[in-house]
């Protein structure tokens, strides 16, 4: 049997490395980026593909809900009518943080407004894991 040249032998490592990168390496279409999140992903995983979000709403179910911009309360509203504010002793200009030190874990945390291919995308989380995904075009389109 005659010896392999070494030459020959590095770069099919190399073609066998560059192979099983690809297929493992993360989608860099965003619709294929998009797909790609599936139910039960950890908060940090889908942050990995997208980053952190620009906006958060945060649900306590079954009183109210409260809006997030760059990790500062924008507003809070009750469920069943989004023009009254539940009791709560939060104060907008708060933090995320703040917020659920006060009021708790929420029963959903919802995660948006990254744009990729004119697309608004949103992601739903329970305990950091995800629930749910949305992407729909933005408002002004």
């Amino acid at each position: 049997m005659k010896p392999v040249p070494l030459g020959r032998l590095g770069l099919s490592i190399t073609l066998l490395c560059l192979t099983l990168s690809a297929c493992t390496a993360s989608p860099s279409d965003p619709t294929d980026r998009y797909n790609s999140m599936q139910p039960g992903m950890s908060r940090e995983q889908v942050e990995r593909y997208y980053g952190p979000p620009t906006h958060w709403v945060l649900y306590y179910e079954p009183t109210g809900f409260a809006v997030f911009s760059y990790d500062k309360l924008l507003s809070y509203s009750k469920l069943d009518n989004t023009r009254q504010k539940p009791d709560w002793p939060v104060q907008e200009g708060m933090s995320v943080s703040e917020v659920q030190k006060i009021m708790g874990n929420p029963s959903k945390a919802c995660a948006g407004e990254y744009f990729t291919e004119s697309f608004a995308h949103w992601f739903c989380y329970k305990n950091d894991r995800l629930i749910s995904k949305e992407r729909r075009p933005p408002p002004f389109s």
